[in-house]
């Protein structure tokens, strides 16, 4: 054997071995990154002809007087709201994760992420829109079906579970949907990506894309498949979620989280609105284990049924809340 082709040979070697790493390649990773709990406040449109001066030092252009974001839905002087979302692996000991605590969630739906939100005292702004806003001031329930909770409560220590709505919801978590939890990444919320070009000719894939198309998260893991690779290879496609192993990030997409509002026998608090559910009850098989799931999540928000009541139609949803700080 000559030199020449020892050469070649491990030239072809180190060559196989850069490209095999490069395609099984890792992600970067933190330790840790749950649990995230965000305070929701009100949603106001952002200042265009400003009138007035902000004091200093922060003493830039100004409007007055605020304006909501949603011309149909307000919070009363009693309201307040949060959403939480917890990583549930395998054999996470939170209470939320395990059957104990866990309301209804049980260490066999590991792995999973629990998913909360709850508002108090959220009222008609308008009389008569929607339809179910007989008066303003009235408790907001656009949609009257029965939903998946039944409790209702006037201040959060009476909902018990920290204030979350209860049950938990582990299917049908849709039924009675009155605001929509989202969030948007560093895009318009009404910016779209194409179906074709998100999904090719993947029928699957097309199928889902006017739920999920959007830009509320941004997920890198190693559940991906390679077009490239033959039938047999562990990353052909489609993604087999035992033997895929290949690290890519996906487009942007929402993930709508629906909550429900129901009335409250307070005739001065408005509804209490939440959700209770995880993200395999919205979309099973959505988290797995092993798969080092980075999840990039934007900005949370609410987003109402606006004037038609109907918070699938999107066209006139608007922003009721948003994740902040209120500072007395």
């Amino acid at each position: 054997m000559n030199k020449r082709f020892i050469l070649f040979a491990i030239s072809a070697l180190l060559a196989m071995s850069f490209f095999a790493s490069s395609a099984m390649a890792s992600h970067d990773v933190p330790v840790g990154g749950t649990p995230m709990r965000v305070p929701l406040v009100p949603a106001f449109k952002g200042c265009t002809s400003a009138n007035s001066t902000h004091g200093v030092p922060l003493n830039f252009p100004s409007c007055n007087p605020p304006v909501p974001a949603s011309d149909t839905v307000r919070g009363g002087s009693g309201t307040i709201g949060s959403a939480w979302l917890i990583v549930c692996n395998l054999g996470a000991t939170a209470p939320s994760c395990n059957t104990a605590g866990g309301g209804g969630f049980t260490t066999a739906m590991q792995p999973d992420i629990r998913i909360f939100g709850a508002a108090w005292d959220i009222q008609c702004r308008m009389t008569g829109t929607p339809l179910a806003c007989v008066n303003a001031g009235d408790d907001y329930n656009p949609n009257g079906m029965t939903g998946p909770y039944t409790t209702t409560c006037v201040t959060a220590a009476d909902c018990g579970n920290d204030g979350r709505p209860l049950p938990f919801c582990a299917g049908a978590c849709s039924a009675g949907v009155d605001i929509i939890e989202t969030a948007i990444m560093g895009t318009a919320v009404s910016a779209t990506v194409s179906p074709s070009a998100q999904c090719g000719t993947n029928t699957t894939c097309l199928a889902a894309v006017g739920r999920f198309v959007g830009h509320a998260i941004r997920v890198s893991d190693h559940y991906n498949c390679d077009p490239g690779a033959p039938g047999g290879d562990p990353n052909a496609c489609p993604a087999d979620s035992t033997t895929s192993t290949r690290a890519a990030t996906m487009v942007d997409i929402n993930f709508p989280i629906p909550v429900d509002c129901l009335p409250t026998s307070s005739t001065s608090l408005g509804s209490v609105c939440g959700t209770n559910t995880t993200a395999n009850a919205l979309s099973p098989g959505a988290v797995l284990d092993g798969k080092k799931s980075v999840i990039e999540i934007g900005e949370i928000i609410a987003v109402d049924s606006g004037p038609d009541g109907n918070p699938g139609s999107g066209s006139d949803n608007q922003i009721v809340a948003t994740q902040g700080l209120f500072a007395p």
